[in-house]
């Protein structure tokens, strides 16, 4: 299963997707200022948390 949301990061909304690799394997994966990023965790909600810290730690 594959969804798509939009997060707010620096004031701006970056789309990503979710996708759901096994049971408790999710992946979450979007572009942040031209760099793509991809981030794991054991629920959604963990991966999408773990892109946005990421994204907020990009330096460009």
């Amino acid at each position: 299963m594959i969804e798509r949301t939009a997060v707010l990061v620096r004031e701006k909304l970056h789309l990503v997707s979710l996708h759901q690799l096994s049971r408790r394997a999710w992946l979450a994966v979007g572009d942040y200022q031209g760099e793509r990023i991809e981030t794991k965790g054991t629920s959604e909600q963990s991966a999408l948390q773990h892109w946005c810290e990421m994204a907020r730690h990009n330096r460009a």
